[in-house]
């Protein structure tokens, strides 16, 4: 019998459609969307571009991370630190 390789999938698994829609806000792929184009580097410079407070910027840019949608260059502290996104689309699959 024939061994199948089976590809293994990067990604990230949520349990309910409503996890996703916590996960992934429409403001948090604003900033995804404003990273790519800007490429700020520092959350306090997202936080001016976006027009937002920058303790909120500063959750959402650490819950995009923590999806590894985004990265964060590690710095010295008190320097700042560039911001990357490589994310140039989400898929959802969904089984029934």
């Amino acid at each position: 019998q024939a061994k199948t390789k089976v590809r293994k999938q990067k990604g990230e698994y949520f349990e309910s459609l409503d996890a996703v829609r916590t996960a992934l806000t429409e403001t948090r792929l604003a900033l995804l969307r404003v990273i790519r184009k800007r490429k700020p580097k520092s959350v306090a410079e997202l936080a001016r571009i976006a027009k937002r407070d920058f303790k909120a910027v500063y959750r959402d840019v650490e819950a995009l991370r923590d999806l590894g949608l985004l990265q964060v260059a590690d710095r010295r502290q008190g320097a700042s630190s560039p911001l990357r996104s490589t994310t140039t689309e989400i898929v959802l699959r969904i089984a029934v």
